[in-house]
Formats: structure tokens, C-alpha cells, sequence
């Protein structure tokens, strides 16, 4: 993200950039520092758009993230929820968006930033892909008790919203992009499991003794990656949905349903563990 120069020849003659790229997905607590993030996802989004407005850009969508915003919400949170970011991620994405506004006026682009939730989908990394996981293993899932409301994104609907708001000139400014249906985890987890055709256990450990294997994870992680974090846990346990009228007024309407983006991740995480098998 740094290197000016293939910065410049890969925007030869382009008019529209998506910016996807950057530092999100850490293995444990020794890569969370925050100058870490800044570097790829402030340092490297400034040098983009500079190159950007160099080679003639005229529209630029930034993908952002929710944890610009904030990390959980017991209300639904939309583009007028003032932001809170609580992780080093979300500090440095708000950053970021902060100069995609400043810079791209400044150089006459068009600037589009995307808020999205946890997004699944083939190709996926993270907490999800360590859902499916757990699903398929068919071990006992300790969240029957959990009682909360999530917002998350099938790519494919990530994709489609890209395409909608490029396509309409009089879009602009920041979308909170999620799919209209919510889910609690033990619905996600039961969701997962039928995409997959495998049989699930969910056992009803309370919140708080979850949250507490977080942070004991977490602290483990200190000294050899566990996989296992706070974040992690509460991203389970906590609720945070996303308001996305904004978008869907500027004419949006998602092609896919929670059970279609499922079906898809799903045949993509079989066919993944037949290759590795």
C-alpha cells in the first residue's frame, strides 16, 4: 500500500477505485498495535488517494467497517450514530475515513464510504470462518444462552450494494451496508449447521463464564496464539445491529437471502476441506 510507484501504474487509466485492502485480521494480541494498523489502513489509504487524484480518479468507494462506529449497541446504529471506535481496527479505519472525505474533496473525486458488519461469505477469514469451524466439528457449542441480535453481510449483497451505489451518480458520502435479516448467535450457529447438513448441540453456558474464557484466552494469547480473545467472545455474545435505510433509499434492495448466502459459503467450505483432506 506504500509503494507509490505500483500504485501509480495499476491506476492507469482508471476513473473508479474500490479500496478493499487493508489490516484486519490479527492471530492474537502481540498484533494489535495501533501504528501497525495506521501504517496499512491510514498511511496506505492516504497514498492511494493521492495517487488516485494523480492519475484522474473520479470516483473512489472506501470499505470501512462498523467498528469505525463503534463495537456493540444495544440501539440500532446508522450513519448519525457518532462514532466511538473501541479497538485499534476501528480507530485506524475512522481515521481513514476522515481522509478519504478530505482528500477526495480536495482533488473532485466522488467519495463513497461503506460501513459493513461481520461479512461471510466464500474466501472468509476470522470469527466466522472459526464458526464454521466449530460447527463442523461437531462439538458441543456453549451458546444456547445467549440472547443478543447481530447484523451481518453475505458478500455477494456486498457486492451487489457496490455496484448500486457506483451506478447512481447522486450516491455519496457514508452507507451503513448490512442485510435486512437479523440473527441472534444460537440462530446463526442452528442457520450454519443446516447450510452444512450437520447436526448441532448448543448447551446453555451463561454469558458472563463466556466472556471470562475470552479474557483468560486472551491473556494465553500473550504467550502462544489461542485463537480464543474477549473481542472474539463478545462479538458472540453482544448485540449490534445495523441501520441500513440510507442505502436501501438510494434504490438498493439485497439479492440474497441469510439461507442463499449460507448455501453458498457453505458449498465453498466443503469443497475447501475436500482439497485439504
Amino acid at each position: 500500500m506504500l509503494d507509490r510507484a505500483a500504485l501509480g501504474a495499476a491506476l492507469d487509466g482508471v476513473r473508479t477505485v474500490v479500496h478493499l485492502a487493508g489490516r484486519a485480521h490479527v492471530v492474537d494480541r502481540r498484533s494489535l498495535d495501533l501504528e501497525a494498523f495506521r501504517r496499512v489502513n491510514v498511511q496506505g489509504t492516504r497514498a492511494l488517494l493521492e495517487e488516485s487524484a494523480h492519475a484522474g480518479v473520479q470516483h473512489f468507494l472506501f470499505m470501512s467497517s462498523i467498528a469505525a462506529s463503534c463495537g456493540k449497541s444495544e440501539q440500532p446504529v446508522s450513519e448519525v450514530t457518532p462514532p466511538a471506535p473501541v479497538s485499534a481496527y476501528g480507530v485506524s479505519k475512522l481515521e481513514a475515513e476522515g481522509l478519504v472525505r478530505q482528500l477526495a474533496a480536495g482533488a473532485g473525486m466522488r467519495a463513497l464510504i461503506f460501513r459493513p458488519p461481520l461479512i461471510y461469505g466464500p474466501r472468509m477469514k476470522g470469527n466466522l470462518l472459526r464458526l464454521f469451524h466449530l460447527v463442523a466439528s461437531g462439538l458441543p457449542i456453549p451458546v444456547g444462552a445467549v440472547r443478543n441480535q447481530r447484523s451481518v453481510l453475505f458478500v455477494g449483497n456486498l457486492a451487489a450494494a457496490v455496484l448500486a451505489v457506483l451506478g447512481d451518480a447522486r450516491s455519496e458520502g457514508t452507507y451503513i451496508v448490512a442485510d435486512p435479516e437479523v440473527v441472534s448467535t444460537p440462530l446463526l450457529v442452528r442457520a450454519i449447521a443446516r447450510a452444512l447438513e450437520v447436526p448441532v448441540r448448543l448447551v446453555p453456558v451463561p454469558t458472563v463464564l463466556l466472556r471470562l474464557a475470552g479474557m483468560f484466552g486472551e491473556l494465553a494469547s500473550l504467550v502462544v496464539p489461542t485463537g480464543i480473545s474477549a473481542s472474539a467472545v463478545d462479538g458472540l455474545t453482544s448485540s449490534l445491529v445495523l441501520d441500513s435505510t440510507r442505502l436501501r433509499r438510494a434504490g438498493y434492495a439485497p439479492p440474497h437471502t441469510l439461507a442463499e448466502g449460507l448455501a453458498v459459503t457453505a458449498a465453498w467450505y466443503r469443497a475447501e476441506r475436500m482439497q485439504v483432506a
